[in-house]
């Protein structure tokens, strides 16, 4: 929403909103994420899993992680079909922002 381009007339009560194309980041937080080991029924904390003789660098954990993220980020961005969806929910919430105060509004992506 920062980087959105807003215009509104107010003579028709309209908004002109152009948003910029949906962005995937690929940085996974390794300090608060938990995954479920299957074998032992429980969920680690990821940053558990790569600890070796209570000494572990996150910048390893991290770099490891997006070595092997790449592999699946696009067959998972496919499946999800996640910025189709992000623009449809981007568009529902700025229709009904704009049309609570009464304007109705055209939104666009760049």
């Amino acid at each position: 929403m920062s980087k959105a381009t807003i215009n509104v007339r107010e003579e028709d009560k309209r908004a002109y909103i152009k948003m910029p194309e949906c962005e995937f980041h690929d940085t996974i937080n390794v300090r608060d994420t938990y995954v479920y080991d299957a074998t032992r029924g429980i969920f680690d904390l990821v940053a558990d899993i790569f600890r070796s003789n209570d000494r572990f660098d996150f910048n390893d954990i991290t770099r490891i992680i997006n070595q092997k993220l790449p592999e699946h980020i696009e067959d998972i961005k496919e499946k999800m079909e996640l910025a189709k969806k992000a623009k449809e929910s981007a568009r529902e919430a700025l229709e009904n922002l704009t049309a609570a105060f009464g304007y109705a509004c055209q939104i666009s992506f760049d």
